[in-house]
């Protein structure tokens, strides 16, 4: 039998980016079969799954949002500014507007490269162009993970903290945020528009749920739907 020695921080770095927050012995033993299944025998990364389109997408996303957020910033200073000053603020907001632009074309070229998973995502009643945008930008993983993996990656699983004896509290916390906060305009519209869900989130507060975990299980419900259809390649039915 082949034993490998496995560094405590290395595997505590693996449990952060898988978003493995849970803490339970048996969850803790399932990550360790996970860690093994990722490394080599000498403790070198075997592979990634995200292919490099799918990498450098992500990375246009990340720009968006820091422009995005320059932009905002400096739209504020704006109010209060005069003289110099104002003329360099709006330059400066001007210059990054024009970025916006760009990325935001190379994005969507990115994207149409991606066209079967795009097309796939905004076939289901809450979700948009935009969220569909985001999801593929922020979540290439879509279609490659279980259930339960891709729910705990964007952060909409419950974490249970036990070990031993101890029982604590299950809640969310981790994920990809701009992801999480997608998908939640995106439930709020799946409530009013989509009849699957509107049903599950009134079973869910007719049974005694708290508004905000029914809202959170919705979430889940989509994204978990959402990676079958692209695994599948099916497109949403309401029926």
């Amino acid at each position: 039998m082949t034993v490998h020695k496995a560094h405590p921080n290395r595997v505590y770095a693996f449990a952060k980016a898988c978003n493995h927050f849970a803490k339970t012995d048996k969850l803790d033993a399932k990550l360790l079969e996970k860690y093994a299944e990722f490394v080599s025998k000498d403790g070198e990364v075997k592979g990634c799954i995200i292919s490099q389109k799918q990498e450098e997408l992500k990375e246009l996303g990340a720009v968006e949002r820091n422009l995005n957020d320059a932009i905002h910033a400096n739209k504020c200073r704006l109010q209060s500014a005069s003289g110099k000053a104002r003329e360099y603020i709006e330059r400066q907001i001007g210059f990054a507007e024009k970025q916006l632009k760009e990325i935001r074309q190379d994005i969507e070229d990115a994207i149409a490269e991606l066209k079967g998973k795009n097309e796939l995502l905004i076939s289901y009643k809450g979700i948009g162009s935009k969220t569909a945008s985001v999801l593929l930008t922020e979540v290439p993983e879509l279609g490659r993970l279980e259930n339960r993996e891709i729910a705990c990656l964007v952060g909409v699983a419950p974490k249970t903290s036990e070990s031993g004896r101890k029982v604590g509290k299950a809640q969310i916390k981790g994920g990809r945020f701009y992801a999480r906060k997608a998908l939640y305009m995106s439930a709020l519209v799946a409530m009013r528009h989509n009849r699957k869900m509107k049903a599950f989130y009134q079973r869910l507060v007719d049974s005694g749920k708290a508004a905000k975990v029914a809202l959170v299980a919705v979430m889940r419900k989509i994204i978990v739907c959402l990676n079958a259809m692209i695994k599948n390649n099916n497109f949403y039915l309401d029926s």
